[in-house]
């Protein structure tokens, strides 16, 4: 029986948060971390996935085809995590 991969919801904020901010430093300060914390967590998701989200160029990583793939089917991930703290959502109408 192979191993089970299993999900790693830091990996998922941090690849969110770079392709938000688009550099690794953004990415740290939006989410309280060091940038070699997202630089880890980024290498540890493509290991794990075994895909280069990011391509390399002078320091600076670019994100890929596949980044921006992955990157939009976590958005239902992160509204439900949205929905779960209570945050206001603006579509929904008020309970009365």
């Amino acid at each position: 029986m192979a191993g089970r991969t299993w999900h790693s919801l830091p990996e998922y904020e941090a690849l969110r948060a770079l392709m938000e901010s688009g550099t690794t430093s953004k990415a740290a300060l939006r989410l309280g971390l060091s940038q070699s914390a997202i630089s880890r967590s980024i290498a540890s998701l493509e290991a794990r996935l075994g895909r280069i989200l990011f391509e390399r160029d002078g320091g600076r990583l670019r994100p890929t085809t596949e980044a921006a793939q992955l990157n939009k089917r976590l958005d239902p991930l992160f509204e439900a995590l949205d929905r779960i703290d209570g945050r206001p959502n603006p579509h929904r109408k008020p309970c009365v």
